[in-house]
């Protein structure tokens, strides 16, 4: 009989008709350090107050002395503290156990990071934030960026964190809605017609991308690509949600059409946050940007598309 172990993956999942659950491998929870401690309350035994003060209050009721006024005010600023900070912290906890299977799922679709591993700093910048965060949209999108660093450490990068903590509401839905535009998760297609238009009037105007511009969450200013269809070139396929677009020349193509394209680009931090947000295909935005591309190839290329999960290709 074979005594070889099975690997523990890093995260499983386990899904029922009554339960939607995620596990943790004892190595990712390694790889993430000390934040067992509070993202994983389970694996420790109690939660340890700050020594020093433990150590003073203690002293005196052992000794039957009476606390005074600033004993009793320092006990209780700390205390309340303390206890609204782990409060925060068992919720973010929580929210990340509640969002890692879906979380897990769109990051096996991302290249791996061989040997990823989640610094002591990352850990303490994320406790740190964790019990900070109050408001349920920011937490939840911190609690998504925890759980894409547990599926795939070091995947995630400091500034990061720091611009979770920065985000409000109205900036944290303006980021939402850049990337539900973003092919790749990263180029945000603003070409003249139809297409620029129906992202403005869905709000992603020009003021919009400077507060994202001041936040570091897209470049400074747009870019020009010039993509070439037809005679000898070769297929372009292009991210979008959960499909695809190909373009690739027709047999029959004789010419070349170079075609400039206007982008936006999200920065790396923009970038990881938008690969941990749910899935969100603006169905309007896809059918004009395909329609945009059926028409600037001309007659020297196909333009289909496909679900990810799919193997066939659909006409536009």
């Amino acid at each position: 009989m074979s005594t070889k172990k099975k690997k523990n993956t890093a995260v499983s999942v386990s899904v029922s008709s009554d339960h939607l659950r995620a596990q943790v491998s004892e190595g990712a929870l390694g790889k993430f350090g000390s934040a067992v401690a509070w993202l994983f309350p389970s694996k420790n035994t109690k939660v340890k107050i700050a020594a020093a003060l433990a150590a003073r209050v203690s002293k005196k009721i052992r000794a039957g002395e009476p606390l005074d006024d600033q004993d009793r005010e320092l006990v209780s600023l700390v205390f309340d503290r303390q206890a609204r900070a782990i409060a925060n912290q068992q919720t973010v906890a929580e929210r990340v156990q509640q969002v890692l299977p879906e979380v897990s799922a769109q990051g096996r679709q991302l290249s791996p990071l061989p040997n990823g591993v989640t610094s002591q700093t990352f850990v303490a910048h994320a406790e740190s934030i964790a019990s900070e965060t109050t408001e349920e949209e920011i937490r939840d999108l911190f609690a998504r960026v925890l759980a894409g660093e547990l599926c795939r450490p070091g995947s995630f990068s400091l500034r990061t964190l720091e611009a979770v903590r920065m985000l409000d509401q109205r900036l944290a839905f303006t980021l939402d809605t850049a990337r539900k535009f973003a092919f790749n998760n990263e180029f945000i297609l603003l070409v003249e017609g139809d297409v620029e238009s129906w992202v403005e009037s869905c709000g992603l105007n020009a003021e919009a991308f400077l507060e994202l511009q001041d936040a570091g969450l897209v470049d400074g200013a747009a870019r020009q690509f010039l993509m070439k269809t037809g005679h000898g070139q070769k297929s372009i396929v292009l991210g979008y949600q959960d499909r695809s677009i190909r373009i690739h020349p027709k047999k029959s193509a004789t010419g070349i059409i170079s075609t400039p394209v206007h982008v936006r680009r999200l920065t790396r931090v923009g970038r990881e946050i938008a690969s941990v947000l749910p899935i969100a295909p603006d169905e309007e935005y896809f059918a004009k940007c395909g329609a945009w591309f059926s028409l600037v190839v001309g007659s020297t290329s196909h333009v289909d598309w496909k679900y990810d999960a799919e193997d066939a290709w659909r006409s536009f």
